[in-house]
């Protein structure tokens, strides 16, 4: 203006918006737009109302009306003037946080634990570097493990998926699925090999992933590596920052992931940030890129700015200095909770701009723990406000609006007035757009006393109304919420549902390969059904749920306890009725008598399965069962009836079986084929094996398959090609089984190539696993081992293992490994003790004779040859090692021919 005032106006469609959004909103209520709700979000509780039509606007605008002032939106959601005290003692952490930011900037990426006792400030300081890198240009995802959630598989992951992909509480089936074909598509990501599997773990129906042929260890890899490239993709768009608070409640899939996720991170703009306690060790080890930052409590110092802020000012009595030290022990929350108990008791006063003691503490009872502490402040609340943090404890740290208005028969307004206090006793705090906002206890010990304050019964009354609940909001996506169901009924006086979900979040776990998860629901059913009614249903439910842990036992290495609860219930399986269980229940206790090295008893019990599954019509089952029924003939050395098996085998898997049994099958067929020095059909077999596993992209049927190859060529002499396999199936291996089994085929083959100490290495290294209840594995295990010390020229050793590896043959009956250990017993013989070598030679003989294994049959001609010769008896000598020649060239068995030919030329010069 002339007289050099500025005066300063809103104009244009700044004007206009606010005007069109007067008109909109209904007398005595306030609207804004999407961009003053970003501004203001956490200060005032909003409701969102949806897209509306604004004039001059061509696209719709998100409105929301706002409903009264917020104290704040999350703890730390609020500056410091709303609540918040200073951030002391730990500038150093922050600015360690900073500086791996900016390496993982320049592709160095950092991970970083946060270790700490609970209240002592992990989240504050997390709060601090979010808030520090607020206007930065990264990406920022948070998940969470909760106290129940040790049994929820991918808990936290799932947190961080729905957060990328802006997943909501309501969102249905097609949403989730748009949104996360969508994110997909900006990230650049491949959705075929990625999106069924970020589906499933978002609990949505028709994921795709059941179309897909593969083993539970696959599909856990395919899972952890689709949320590995969704990360490294999205780390390539901007920095991304991924924190997991309160590991000290992670599940073991969670973990895994985690471990795999970690690996990934060097040359990617990633920082990965963790939070625990202290009873948590982590499992991935020393990294050069890991940091572990542990928050001391405070110092003395630090503890009275603390409360110099919360009381607004420096000057204390030396007496409650000393008091609120030694009570509060450097812990900022006891801290917090321990100053608003002494203002509700009054036991501080204010004179001469000083707080005092206001009496002799003696002469007051003041709580001797901060549990104490947080319970006088549970007590203090009006009784409708504390019957409703109670029961918003039993659903856990966090608790949705929604939720809580199925708990509580308040009226609406009743409700939020009673929220309102428990926020304002800062008890809890608000997070999100009412009315999908979610009120989260301000602390884990808040929670965990007000939980403990409840009496049992009306505990498990809660319990079951959360259970209740919960269906009722989500009756399209149960799924997704089985393991929480299986949690609260199984903490109610519903066993009866208590039961459906664990068996349930059972099956859900297998399906993720989260076999710790599995079993532990397992279990729990187990003993909830001990409480039931026997009645048919429940009999029935308890047969099948132990028929279901099939492949859980077999890579937890649980046979034992498995097959306690299995003999054990054995009765009950048979008075169902049901043949068609009763099969597979069968199945299940050969499987277990199999590798309890039982063959006589596992081939009973496995024929019944067969004659049960094949009667049912029940084929996937039937080919689980000619395939342990093929092993068990295999180890007890009829190897002809192996491969007359091998044909109702294959007709079954025609059948659609489960894919899992057909290389297997064939790998048994190879394993046959080579006892019997068919070297051609055995190494075909093998490979059709592998290349079946293979084409089904299954690294467990790959490594199973590899390493049966392998032993084909280590008999057969083909020593390149058997380390060659032998390695591809330790490469492959994906289970502790798989690995134990590949170690144990190329730790033999590398005895046999001239490297004998580099097997035994590999050899003993797994022994203690097969002994842990696998004889049927402990059986050739301990065989190679025992010719490897003897290759090694460790005769005594050799001597002590064949004897122990005799002894269980013996008591198995697995001829062809009694054949072997006699036949190795007599080459050291030959050298150690002459006189005992001709029994055990001629025994091995005998066997290998009965059981048709010519090439073994060979070896002990040719042992038994050289035995003559150091007799000097020259004609049965040249006799015997020229039947050796004979087997060896007609079967094509590769360099023991040449030896046997060295040994008749010497014997022809010495003739």
């Amino acid at each position: 203006g002339n007289d050099l005032r500025v005066e300063f106006k809103a104009v244009g469609d700044t004007v206009n918006l606010a005007s069109r959004m007067q008109e909109l909103a209904e007398p005595g209520t306030t609207y804004v737009t999407e961009e003053t709700f970003r501004l203001t979000e956490g200060l005032f509780r909003f409701e969102a109302l949806g897209e509306r039509e604004v004039k001059g606007k061509e696209e719709p605008v998100n409105v929301y009306r706002a409903i009264a002032p917020s104290t704040r939106r999350t703890r730390f959601d609020v500056s410091a003037e709303r609540g918040l005290t200073p951030f002391v003692g730990r500038e150093r952490e922050l600015e360690l946080l900073l500086d791996g930011l900016d390496r993982s900037r320049a592709s160095r990426g950092q991970a970083f634990s946060i270790m700490a006792e609970a209240g002592v400030g992990k989240s504050r300081l997390l709060y601090e570097f979010r808030k520090a890198v607020a206007n930065e240009d990264v990406t920022f995802l948070e998940g969470r493990c909760l106290s129940y959630s040790r049994g929820v598989a991918y808990h936290p992951v799932i947190d961080i998926l729905k957060a990328n992909f802006d997943i909501l509480e309501g969102d249905g089936d097609l949403e989730i699925r748009e949104k996360v074909k969508g994110g997909l598509k900006i990230l650049g990501a491949d959705e075929a090999s990625t999106l069924p599997y970020l589906l499933e773990l978002l609990a949505v129906k028709d994921s795709g992933i059941d179309k897909i042929p593969m083993s539970p260890e696959v599909r856990k890899d395919r899972i952890i590596e689709a949320l590995r490239r969704i990360v490294l993709k999205g780390s390539e768009i901007r920095p991304l920052i991924m924190a997991f608070e309160d590991l000290h409640w992670i599940d073991k899939s969670s973990e895994d992931q985690l471990k795999h996720l970690l690996e990934s991170i060097p040359g990617a703009r990633i920082l990965l940030i963790f939070t625990y306690r202290p009873e948590f060790v982590h499992t991935w080890g020393a990294r050069s890129f890991h940091s572990q930052v542990t928050l001391n409590r405070l110092s003395n110092r630090e503890s009275l700015m603390m409360v110099s802020h919360l009381l607004g000012t420096e000057e204390l009595d030396r007496d409650l200095e000393e008091f609120i030290l030694e009570k509060t022990e450097g812990v900022p929350f006891f801290i917090e909770e321990l100053i608003k108990s002494l203002k509700d008791l009054k036991i501080m006063e204010r004179k001469d701009n000083k707080y005092h003691l206001a009496k002799d503490i003696k002469e007051v009872i003041i709580p001797s723990t901060v549990q104490d502490v947080i319970m006088a402040r549970v007590d203090s609340l009006p009784e409708g406000s504390k019957s409703l943090l109670q029961a918003m404890s039993v659903v856990g740290r966090e608790c949705s609006y929604d939720l809580i208005m199925r708990l509580t028969d308040l009226a609406e307004q009743e409700l939020l007035a009673q929220l309102s206090v428990l926020k304002d006793s800062e008890l809890l705090y608000e997070r999100g757009i009412y009315p999908q906002s979610t009120y989260v206890f301000k602390h884990a010990l808040t929670q965990e006393v007000a939980y403990d304050s409840l009496l049992l019964k009306r505990r498990k009354e809660i319990h079951e109304e959360i259970g209740k609940a919960i269906e009722a909001l989500y009756p399209d996506r149960l799924e997704e919420h089985y393991e929480l169901l299986a949690y609260h009924y199984a903490r109610s006086a519903n066993t009866d549902k208590a039961v459906e979900y664990l068996d349930l979040a059972n099956q859900k776990a297998d399906k993720l390969t989260a076999m710790e998860q599995a079993k532990a629901y397992f279990d729990e059913a187990m003993e909830l059904l001990d409480t039931l009614p026997e009645t048919e249903e429940n009999r029935q439910r308890r047969i099948s749920l132990l028929v279901n842990q099939g492949i859980v036992v077999l890579l937890l290495f649980k046979y034992q306890e498995y097959y306690d609860l299995l003999t054990r219930y054995e009765p009950m399986a048979r008075g169902l009725g049901n043949p068609e269980l009763l099969g597979a229940f069968y199945a299940r206790l050969g499987d277990c008598e199999y590798s309890f090295g039982n063959f006589d008893q596992a081939i009973q019990t496995v024929t019944k399965a067969v004659e049960l599954c094949e009667s049912a019509g029940n084929a996937e089952e039937a080919g689980y069962a000619y395939m342990r029924l093929e092993w068990s003939h295999f180890m007890r050395g009829d190897f002809d009836r192996v491969l007359a098996l091998k044909e109702d085998v294959v007709l079954t898997m025609e059948q659609r079986s489960n894919l899992r049994w057909h290389p297997y099958a064939l790998s048994v067929a190879s394993r046959a084929y080579g006892c019997l020095g068919r070297w051609e059909e055995a190494v075909e077999e093998g490979q059709k094996a592998v290349s079946v596993a293979e084409e089904f992209s299954d690294n467990s049927l790959i490594s199973w398959s590899a390493w049966n190859l392998s032993t084909a060529y280590t008999w057969r002499g083909d020593l390149a090609r058997a380390v060659e396999y032998g390695e591809l199936a330790l490469q492959k291996a994906p289970t502790p089984g798989d690995k134990a089994w590949a170690q144990r085929s190329l730790g033999w083959a590398w005895c046999r190539a001239g490297e004998p100490n580099r097997g035994i290495e590999l050899l003993t290294a797994v022994l203690p696993i097969f002994r842990a209840g696998f004889m049927a594995s402990e059986i050739p295990l301990t065989c190679y081992l025992g010719e490897g010390h003897w290759l090694a020229g460790e005769d005594d050793k050799a001597r002590q293992t064949l004897e122990k590896g005799l002894e269980i043959a013996e008591r198995c009956g697995a001829r062809y490994y009694l054949g072997f250990a006699q036949r190795l017993l007599g080459e050291i013989a030959l050298k150690t003790n002459p006189a005992q070598a001709a029994p055990h030679l001629e025994k091995s003989m005998a066997v290998f004779r009965e059981i048709k294994a010519e090439n073994e049959l060979a070896l002990a001609y040719a042992g038994y040859g050289r035995l003559h010769k150091q007799q000097g008896q020259i004609a049965q000598a040249r006799e015997y090692l020229t039947k050796a020649l004979e087997i060896f060239e007609r079967l094509g068995t590769l360099i023991e021919p040449d030896k046997v030919r060295e040994e008749l030329a010497e014997l022809a010069e010495e003739g």
